[in-house]
């Protein structure tokens, strides 16, 4: 009888290999992958950043002698394979305490926006009369074209929740343009108490098309209860 050790070996998870606390690729069922990273956010004084006016305020709100202030710097990298794109993503922070003991103070930038003129045309027609005789009476009817200019408001960036243990950013893509491959100097400010630590769950929630239709139809077949996400702890001292 041979006494050579037989060793089982389990096939690897490719998705273990390309993802990691922060980043995650979604790969569609024909190998379309689609990344989507949370830097690791740096820890400020808010003072660093903070103009006086807005340092103030926060201060009467949340007083320094019972509260403390930290500033999370955060950055979301999107970054989409050929044949797809990311049509929306909410960047979420959450404050992993009781919830009425720390919450998100403050939040930077509030929205990103871009004016953009559309044109709306309206065709018809008009007419004109022709009585050079007093006889007949000729309609003579000539197509025309109206032309209104608008401008419209697109936001890419808008903030919610300030004010509560749960807040972030809401990217969309616009009519004149995609979702920034980076998006970074986004600033959270988080009141909690002097005594208490915590942490904060930042979480990445997206929205991605798949342009070509087999594809398209087979991922949401078979990967519909997998939504394109992402997550990262940070711990408060």
């Amino acid at each position: 009888m041979s006494n050579e050790e037989i060793v089982e070996l389990e096939p690897i998870d490719p998705g273990s290999l390309r993802s990691g606390e922060g980043t995650r690729v979604w790969e569609t069922v024909r190998g379309r992958r689609n990344r989507i990273s949370i830097a690791r956010p740096t820890l400020l004084d808010p003072a660093e950043r903070l103009d006086a006016e807005t340092r103030a305020r926060l201060e009467r709100l949340h007083p320094p002698g019972a509260h403390a202030l930290s500033a999370l710097l955060l950055s979301l990298t999107l970054l989409p394979d050929s044949g797809c794109r990311f049509l929306s993503a909410d960047l979420i922070l959450t404050a992993q305490e009781t919830p009425e003991e720390a919450v998100f103070a403050h939040l930077d930038p509030a929205e990103r926006s871009s004016t953009v003129e559309v044109t709306k045309a309206k065709a018809g027609l008009g007419g004109s009369l022709n009585d050079p005789l007093g006889a007949v009476v000729a309609v003579e009817m000539t197509p025309r074209k109206q032309e209104t200019r608008l401008t419209r408001t697109e936001v890419a960036l808008e903030s919610f929740g300030t004010g509560t243990p749960q807040a972030g950013w809401r990217l969309a893509v616009t009519s004149s343009r995609e979702i920034p491959l980076t998006t970074d100097d986004l600033m959270a400010v988080l009141a909690r108490p002097h005594a208490h630590p915590g942490t904060v769950g930042v979480n990445v929630v997206a929205e991605i098309e798949i342009r070509t239709p087999g594809d398209r139809w087979l991922t949401w077949a078979f990967k519909r209860r997998d939504p394109p996400s992402a997550a990262r702890t940070i711990t408060l001292q």
